[in-house]
C-alpha cells in the first residue's frame, strides 16, 4: 500500500510538528519525591496501579 507524500522545507516543517505537537502531558509529584507524567488517552486502571506502586517507594 502507497501513501501520498508532500516534500516540504526545513522551516515549514518545523512549524508544522509544532502546531500538531500533542498536549503536554500530566504531570503528579508525590509526597515522596515520585514523579509520575501522564500522556493523553492514559489508561485509568493502569495509572492507578502506577500511583500505588509510586507510592509505596521511599525517597
Amino acid at each position: 500500500m502507497f501513501l501520498p507524500v508532500r516534500v516540504v522545507s526545513s522551516s515549514t516543517a518545523v512549524v508544522s510538528a509544532i502546531a500538531t505537537r500533542a498536549p503536554a502531558p500530566i504531570e503528579l509529584v508525590l509526597p515522596n519525591g515520585c514523579l509520575v507524567r501522564v500522556a493523553e488517552g492514559f489508561d485509568a486502571e493502569t495509572l492507578e496501579r502506577v500511583l500505588q506502586l509510586a507510592a509505596e517507594m521511599r525517597p
